[in-house]
């Protein structure tokens, strides 16, 4: 019988989606057979397991229309999916009518519960009749949580809602753990907040946190992104006045990228004229980052640009197409 794990967090952006698509696809890399239900009428989940949106038969015609379960399950590399579409935005009203409309989901869900070890459903950022759905239907909550102080007081509603649901309607509800994200290490806030929800959870918070990541450092590895995104380079973008002592501020700095690590930031130790580069480099050995480097280091501005500028018109005339 399938362990039912609801990702659930009523704030939205908080990565209820991002978390349970890739908890999907990983558990069942491991052999489990897996079902990720998704239950939130944005439809990320189905999108972001590849399924089309616009699938005949989804988790709304399930609970609406009395589809069969099974008939609705669309198999992934991923593991299955049971589909959402923009149709369930509506379903909470429909609902209302229906006898025992609070565990809809709960019935749907029992008619496939043995072909799986576990099903995970991608809740709405809402505390509407769509995610009671998903508490009454879950053996247990997976609850992401930003690092800011907005996210607590959200985590206070839902534990409100918790509470409800196991007084009457999933008394066996369980917290299964409390998951960091978008955690910022170099804040005091993001510190704050997670000294503050390992008090309220403790022993639940796990030790895993998933860090907000640096745009400016963090890219694709591979060189297909590089030819989309030229445009946005800038190769050798020097001033005229290199007599003028440099600003504290004004440093070289290197994009190196290769297919065996992510983009490295690698930043020259020793500027003493008013010019900077921006370089994106691709298959290439940090010795060449090292011969510039110390061309610049040895105050050889000239030829540091020009063997540059060079570097830059090789790599286009190989990669851009």
């Amino acid at each position: 019988m399938a362990k039912i794990v609801a990702i659930v967090n009523q704030k939205g952006g908080v990565g209820k989606t991002t978390t349970c698509v890739n908890l999907a696809a990983a558990v069942a890399q491991t052999g489990k057979r897996v079902l990720l239900c998704d239950f939130d009428p944005q439809a990320n989940a189905t999108s972001g397991m590849g399924v089309d949106k616009t699938v005949s038969n989804g988790v709304y015609d399930v609970i609406i229309n009395g589809v069969e379960t099974e008939k609705a399950i669309v198999s992934t590399p991923y593991g299955d999916v049971l589909p959402s579409s923009k149709a369930l935005a509506g379903a909470g009203v429909e609902m209302i009518a229906l006898p025992e409309r609070q565990f809809l989901l709960k019935q749907a869900l029992r008619q496939v519960v043995e072909r799986y070890d576990f099903i995970f459903i991608d809740c709405p950022p809402s505390l509407e009749l769509l995610t009671l759905n998903a508490l009454c239907a879950a053996n247990s909550l997976l609850v992401p949580v930003q690092g800011e102080y907005f996210a607590l007081e959200g985590l206070s509603d839902l534990m409100n809602t918790v509470r409800l649901v196991r007084r009457g309607m999933n008394p066996d509800l369980q917290i299964e753990g409390v998951l960091l994200t978008m955690f910022d290490g170099r804040t005091n806030l993001s510190i704050q907040v997670a000294q503050e929800i390992k008090r309220f959870f403790p022993g639940k918070v796990y030790a895993t946190v998933i860090p907000r990541k640096d745009p400016l450092t963090v890219y694709p590895t591979t060189s297909s992104w590089l030819k989309i995104n030229f445009s946005f380079v800038c190769c050798c973008i020097s001033s005229n006045s290199c007599s003028k002592p440099v600003s504290p501020k004004r440093r070289l700095i290197f994009f190196c990228c290769d297919h065996t690590s992510a983009f490295r930031l690698v930043v020259a130790n020793a500027i003493t004229r008013h010019i900077s580069f921006i370089l994106i480099m691709s298959q290439i050995s940090f010795s060449i980052v090292f011969f510039i480097n110390l061309l610049l280091t040895f105050n050889m501005i000239p030829l540091a640009g020009n063997f540059a500028g060079m570097y830059w018109r090789a790599f286009r005339l190989f990669t851009v197409r």
